[in-house]
């Protein structure tokens, strides 16, 4: 949840290419790798929504991952965010 700044960016599972994760992106940023079609692709969270995102390993998960990054922001903006993440 993002107490105050711009909310976590995600993508709809049908929105992603996948092979563009991490090394597949081969150091380009998001928005020349081919992640996404489209900029309106993105979806983002509002400030003081919850966004619940359960990755690869969770319990019993039959589902890829939610694709999500932090939003870029100017040097001067802050951002407040709090995430729980389960201990293994």
């Amino acid at each position: 949840m993002t107490y105050h700044g711009q909310g976590s960016e995600w993508l709809q599972e049908d929105d992603v290419d996948r092979s563009k994760l991490g090394a597949g992106a081969n150091g380009l940023p998001d928005h020349l790798s081919g992640i996404y079609r489209h900029h309106q692709d993105i979806q983002q969270l509002q400030q003081g929504e919850v966004g619940l995102f359960k990755g690869d390993g969770w319990i019993n998960s039959q589902v890829n991952g939610i694709v999500h990054r932090s939003p870029h922001i100017n040097k001067t903006d802050k951002r407040l965010l709090l995430t729980l993440d389960f201990a293994e």
